[in-house]
């Protein structure tokens, strides 16, 4: 009792060293709360937000893997052409999509098929993207030589992440001439809804396919993501799988010589980041080559989003380890200092018979009232 006593009434004596240490403390205290409540939103927001994506993952050629494996299978062959390692690799069949959304993650399955086509009397809006081509690439090499897109989908989740329905209604999925187009599209060409379209093969103008617009469409596509896509996804009509198939069915019949070919995609939705996680093992499992890779955009444009978040937690954290390294310095020199300035209070302490221990715990009594007063109102501010 004797040495808390003691100790209050040289804290009371000298106050204003012990106001500065005080100061320094209430500094660190502040400081290492805010730093880790940063840090703790940072997590926080990462979580929530995931927690409420709705993800949605593809399956794709693994392009590094497959031209790594290329060049160890032809160590002895120089200038291998990383294209003919590509081309060998084939895209996905629908069964094979269809036979890796059986794994237990995944939630909802849904496929596209596309192919390019012509308009006839239906002007594709012409945009900077789909006009510039990199320096060096003709007119022969043109990723895009049609002017529309058709898009079939199995259903209408897509609804939800590439476009939104801002007018009408969404085509029949059972339909064989249904579709909508963009708000931009049908501005420019001036159509309504109800109205007629004709599309035409490229390779054959006489196999021309009437569809009705049954609603119109905003792009959530991004300008980044039209960068990748080459050409303006106002273009891009949307139908149903059904409708796709019966364009190509008829094509087929017309000419097989300039009949089109639609491209397969499928598309995996999951119920949380862990299921996404386990997905590729699954597939794997199921017979998925190591040739083929999962990826998802949502994630992948999600966490970019929170790239100045965590660069401000990295930032915190750095400050919090900076702010403990010099805060405990300083206060380790200052009471330094302050011990040995009491060298006769000391002497006095020993001569009245108190050992090393006590005078230690005396000491350690006055920083803990200080630094811990001053840290908890730090914190409490910080807070």
């Amino acid at each position: 009792m004797y040495i808390i006593k003691n100790a209050w009434r040289n804290v009371c004596r000298n106050l204003g060293k012990n106001i500065l240490l005080g100061i320094i403390a209430f500094v660190i205290g502040l400081s290492c709360c805010l730093a880790l409540s940063i840090r703790q939103a940072a997590n926080q927001q990462r979580k929530e937000g995931l927690d409420a994506l709705n993800i949605t993952a593809s399956i794709g050629v693994d392009r590094m893997s497959v031209m790594k494996q290329g060049r160890q299978e032809n160590e002895e062959v120089q200038n291998i052409d990383p294209k003919e390692m590509l081309n060998q690799i084939s895209s996905l069949s629908l069964d094979e999509l269809e036979t890796y959304a059986k794994a237990e993650s995944v939630k909802v399955f849904y496929y596209t098929k596309s192919l390019s086509i012509n308009g006839e009397g239906l002007e594709p809006i012409e945009s900077s993207i789909s006009n510039d081509r990199p320096q060096g690439m003709g007119k022969g090499m043109d990723m895009n030589q049609s002017d529309f897109t058709v898009i079939g989908y199995s259903s209408h989740d897509f609804v939800n992440g590439n476009a939104t329905i801002s007018e009408g209604t969404v085509f029949d999925e059972d339909s064989k001439d249904e579709c909508i187009i963009s708000e931009e599209l049908a501005t420019y060409n001036n159509l309504k809804l109800q109205d007629q379209i004709k599309l035409v093969n490229p390779d054959n103008e006489k196999d021309v396919h009437t569809f009705t617009i049954t609603g119109f469409y905003t792009s959530n596509a991004t300008g980044m993501e039209m960068g990748r896509m080459m050409s303006d996804p106002a273009n891009q009509i949307y139908t149903s799988v059904t409708s796709l198939d019966a364009i190509v069915t008829a094509s087929k019949e017309a000419s097989s010589d300039s009949a089109m070919v639609a491209t397969v995609n499928g598309t995996y939705v999951f119920e949380d980041l862990e299921q996404y996680g386990a997905f590729e093992a699954q597939a794997q499992a199921l017979g998925l080559s190591e040739e083929y890779t999962v990826s998802s955009q949502d994630v992948t444009q999600y966490e970019q989003s929170l790239q100045p978040l965590v660069s401000l937690s990295e930032y915190a954290t750095i400050f919090l380890i900076v702010i403990l390294i010099i805060g405990g310095c300083i206060l380790a020199v200052l009471h330094m200092y302050h011990i040995r300035e009491r060298k006769y209070e000391i002497g006095v302490l020993a001569a009245i018979g108190m050992n090393k221990k006590k005078i230690s715990m005396q000491f350690i009594c006055e920083i803990f009232v200080v630094t811990m007063v001053s840290m908890l109102i730090g914190s409490g501010i910080g807070a």
